[in-house]
């Protein structure tokens, strides 16, 4: 993986740091409608949990 254009933006990121998430709780495809223009759009929901508990 290029890393390049994460590092231009957070110069100390590092590959471990994208390891936060240990469980995916959720995931699943979800269509929308906008309401402006009535196009529709395919959205992917995902939920992760990590050891401290958080969620995302």
């Amino acid at each position: 993986m290029n890393l390049d254009k994460v590092k231009s933006i957070f110069p100390d990121f590092q590959m471990q740091d994208f390891n936060l998430f240990n469980k995916i709780t959720f995931l699943k495809w979800e269509t929308t409608v906008d309401n402006d223009s009535w196009e529709e759009h395919t959205n992917l929901v995902l939920e992760m949990t990590c050891p401290d508990k958080l969620k995302f």
